[in-house]
């Protein structure tokens, strides 16, 4: 997988800062469904402040507005949140970990793709899904799964140990 580094700059001081896309994109809440039924098999939907936005991570597109207007070098947040995610964007080891939003730590299931000395980790468990009925319909209820052997599980504690996190 190739990754990419996110876009920093230094300040005055000569100090490395994020790009204000990647903040938000680290910071803000938001929720990634790859299994919405709005989506292709291509696309994935990031919500982000009660709206939904269709991301298609191979186009490096997103139908949100700064996408449409201004397309930033590096994709919008929701892209680049995909990807810091995914593993394909690098979170710098100096970055504060607490000021992540809880959900970038959640579906790393703990260990974030950080670049340090050239080593990073993906996420085993990913989540939550949301889950849909034969017809297509939200069922209400969300699930995590286990990349490792394919497990499921309504509460992502109940897959912490399986397959031991081997791949």
């Amino acid at each position: 997988m190739q990754t990419t580094q996110p876009t920093t700059k230094n300040d005055a001081n000569g100090v490395e800062q994020l790009s204000d896309r990647d903040v938000r994109a680290l910071t803000e809440h938001m929720d990634i469904y790859p299994d919405d039924p709005d989506t292709t098999s291509e696309e994935v939907a990031v919500y982000n402040r009660g709206t939904r936005y269709i991301v298609n991570p191979l186009a490096g597109s997103c139908d949100c507005e700064d996408m449409h207007y201004r397309q930033p070098e590096g994709g919008c947040k929701h892209l680049r949140r995909y990807d810091f995610e995914r593993g394909s964007r690098t979170i710098p080891s100096w970055v504060q970990t607490d000021a992540l939003d809880d959900s970038v730590d959640a579906v790393a299931g703990g260990e974030l793709a950080v670049a340090d000395g050239g080593q990073q980790t993906h996420a085993r468990i990913t989540g939550p899904h949301p889950e849909f009925d034969k017809y297509g319909n939200y069922t209400g209820s969300d699930y995590w799964r286990c990349s490792g052997c394919g497990a499921e599980a309504i509460r992502r504690s109940d897959l912490d140990r399986c397959c031991e996190g081997k791949r």
